[in-house]
């Protein structure tokens, strides 16, 4: 996938986080929060989905030998997964809310196995870069 398109997706992501904040902090909750958050889950997601293809193909590039492995783009990489993980981390707490109040979220499952497992990703480049120079 383009780097713009995703950058555009990113952006999209970033804004529909906006609105669940929104929401969360400043109305009553009870205001509209499931539906908003069911969108935003299912933005995140896609938003996800599409960073994963982009380091993927980048991964396979560099296996194949067309390209050399370079740490700005796994940093580059990383910064994307860091963003998308800050923004979730508010929708996760958006998520039990809803549930806690009887509430199911659409996709709340799948976003919370994608986000346990973007949080237990090594995304400090300059620690793994230290480790693979030792």
């Amino acid at each position: 996938m383009p780097t713009d398109t995703l950058d555009r997706e990113l952006v999209h992501y970033e804004d529909s986080f906006g609105e669940v904040e929104v929401k969360w902090k400043l109305l009553p909750k009870e205001l509209g929060l499931r539906a908003k958050v069911e969108d935003t889950v299912g933005i995140g997601l896609a938003v996800l989905a599409q960073i994963d293809q982009t380091n993927e193909q980048w991964i396979e590039s560099v296996r194949a030998g067309n390209e050399p492995f370079l740490w700005h783009k796994a940093a580059k990489v990383a910064r994307r997964y860091r963003w998308w993980l800050s923004l979730s981390s508010l929708v996760m707490d958006a998520i039990e809310w809803c549930e806690q109040h009887s509430e199911a979220v659409d996709g709340a499952g799948s976003f919370r196995v994608s986000y346990n497992r973007v949080a237990a990703m090594s995304l400090d480049i300059e620690s793994v870069k230290k480790a693979f120079a030792a």
